[in-house]
């Protein structure tokens, strides 16, 4: 029986590495959107004008992070499933 090569063992830990995070920025992205979801519905009904700008602002930019975040963990998770 010949021994797995370090160079396979490597692959395969990069390999579950990539897909693992690209899986975990993904689920990120999602509760993401979901609280960017939620908290605009809820400061539109009851904050005031100048809550609502700041809260809506960084909820946007929140959204604009995970988007970048969620679609460079969906390209890792597609490369590492594809390396399998």
């Amino acid at each position: 029986m010949i021994p797995a090569s370090p160079n396979i063992l490597s692959r395969y830990t990069t390999v579950v590495a990539t897909t693992g995070f690209g899986a975990l920025v993904i689920i990120h992205y999602l509760v993401v959107l979901l609280f960017f979801i939620f908290g605009f519905a809820a400061t539109f009904g009851v904050a005031t004008l100048l809550l609502d700008l700041s809260i809506v602002w960084a909820a946007l930019l929140s959204v604009v992070i995970g988007v970048l975040f969620g679609v460079s963990g969906y390209f890792l998770f597609l490369i590492g499933l594809a390396s399998l």
